[in-house]
């Protein structure tokens, strides 16, 4: 179990910031090196090119969506939350 009893949970959660800046950097690198590198071949053999690098994309939005996530908190019932019952 993790440090605030939570099993799974023994991983640090970094700022949002941080997973919106490393996934979009990740998913325009592979596409803008995907485009490169099947740019220099014919068009016949870019698929394979073109598959890498959607899943490098996709890699990158994942990462990305970890930063959207919604951070599940303890509260007290009685917090004032109007959506809390």
């Amino acid at each position: 179990m993790a440090e605030d009893g939570r099993p799974g949970s023994f991983l640090r959660r970094l700022p949002r910031g941080v997973y919106w800046i490393v996934g979009g950097l990740i998913a325009c690198i592979g596409a803008a090196v995907a485009k490169l590198l099947a740019d220099q071949v014919p068009i016949e053999q870019r698929i394979p090119f073109w598959l890498v690098g959607s899943a490098i994309i996709f890699f990158g939005l994942y990462i990305l969506s970890l930063g959207t996530k919604a951070r599940l908190e303890k509260r007290d019932p009685d917090d004032g939350d109007p959506n809390s019952s």
